[in-house]
Order: structure tokens, then sequence, then C-alpha cells
């Protein structure tokens, strides 16, 4: 077994490929956060020949076999959260490969008639724990800052923590926050964090599993979804009437 890394990097995701290609492998797992990595494939020599199973976000492509998860059921389990406990001032941190995460959250709140405007939306041009740094500083200058933030990753909701603690506020007393993944920190930061988990163990699985159908002949180029959850920890106030009114 052979492992390259990309960093999601859709560049350097087509460099492993052809890389790996070139080794003539008997499958090829693709971790990928593209909605369709196909064109990559399609432009490598000889990687159409090679079976291949995607493990992806709401990925586009049914030309492979594809281990995925709901994101949008996941962004709606996570708004009527917030919903519940009376959010309204909403907003959002997020990194470029957050987007689809960032046009579910528009979505599932114009449903609920919450908006969630421009200066509501913090897009640092940095990944994962500087990018909620980054984004929280922004949103806290605000005149008046969001009541809750949905970060668009588990990592960037631990910066949002850094930036909100070094402003001398806190978690969920004065701002809620609440991710996306359920990472292992998710669970040791303080207070822990309401996320949306996806299960990596069993998106493994599966992509194994569909593997070894292909390596025996029975590839159909279908596409398992794994649930997701909200998992309810200390990160989101409940808010009384009119606590939101500035």
């Amino acid at each position: 077994a052979l492992l390259a890394l990309s960093a999601f990097s859709p560049e350097l995701e087509k460099e492993q490929l052809a890389f790996l290609t070139q080794l003539n492998p008997s499958g090829i797992i693709v971790v990928t956060e593209q909605r369709d990595i196909s064109n990559s494939i399609h432009d490598i020599p000889g990687a159409q020949s090679i079976p291949t199973v995607v493990m992806g976000l709401n990925y586009a492509s049914r030309e492979y076999d594809v281990v995925s998860v709901d994101e949008t059921y996941g962004i709606r389990a996570l708004v009527e959260h917030l919903a519940k406990q009376g959010h309204r001032r909403i907003a959002f941190i997020g990194d470029a490969l957050a987007q689809s995460r960032l046009h579910a959250l528009r979505q599932a709140l114009a449903q609920k008639d919450i908006a969630l405007p421009e200066e509501y939306v913090a897009t640092p041009d940095v990944r994962n724990e500087p990018c909620g740094y980054e984004g929280m500083k922004r949103l806290l200058a605000r005149k008046a800052p969001p009541a809750a933030v949905v970060a668009g990753h588990d990592t960037i909701a631990l910066g949002a923590y850094r930036a909100i603690a070094e402003a001398g506020l806190r978690v969920p007393e004065d701002i809620s926050v609440i991710g996306f993944d359920d990472i292992d920190y998710a669970g040791m930061c303080v207070p822990g964090l309401t996320t949306i988990r996806q299960n990596i163990i069993e998106k493994g699985h599966e992509a194994a599993r569909l593997m070894i159908d292909a390596l025996n002949g029975k590839s159909s180029a279908g596409e398992k979804i794994i649930p997701m959850q909200l998992v309810e920890r200390a990160s989101v106030k409940r808010l009384t009437e009119n606590a939101e009114v500035v």
C-alpha cells in the first residue's frame, strides 16, 4: 500500500495521481474535496484503466464508486439546532474548501427566514486554526458582532475559540460556536464543541469494501452515503427571548 498526500490541492492531487498511475497499482482510493475529479483522471494516460474509489463530500460525478456524506443534511441539522436555541444573528467562518457548506448554510437559513449578510461571512485566505482566528477577529470588529458562529471545519472553530478568549469573551456565554466534522479535539476543548459528525472510520471501511468489490469485478459506479449527525456538547447557548436585540 502506498500513501500520497496532496493537502487537498487540485493541482497536487493530479500530480500524485499521475505518479501513482506510473507505479501500475491494483487500485487507487482518492480522498478529495473536489466536486469532480474525473477530468484529472481522464488527463492522465492509463489512469482510467485502474479501479478507483473516490471518498468525497457531495461528490458530483457517478463515473466511479463514491463514498460520500450528505453535507446539506448536516448543515440543516446544525441550523435547526441553532434556531431551536433562539439564534438568528448567525455568522460563518470558512476557507476555500468550505464553500459548499457555506452554500448549504445560506439555503438552510433562508428556509428559516434567517438572513446571512455578507458582513457575517468571513473567509480568510488561510486554512484551519489560523482561518478561524483571523475570521473571528473580523467578526468581533463588527458594530454588531454575531451571537453564533458556524465554522466550516472544527479546526476553524478552535481558532475562533482563541480569538474569542483573547477578546476577553467566553464561549458560549458571549458567543456560541458550532463546528463541522467532529475531530478528536472537538470533545477535548473547553467548552466541548457542538459539531456535525462525519464518521471517518465508516467512510474508510466502505471505501475499502468498494475497492475489494472493484478488484473482484463487481464495481457498479454507485454511491454510498454515510449519515451525518449532530453532536451536542457545550458551545451553544440557549438564548432568552429578545436576547439578540441590539
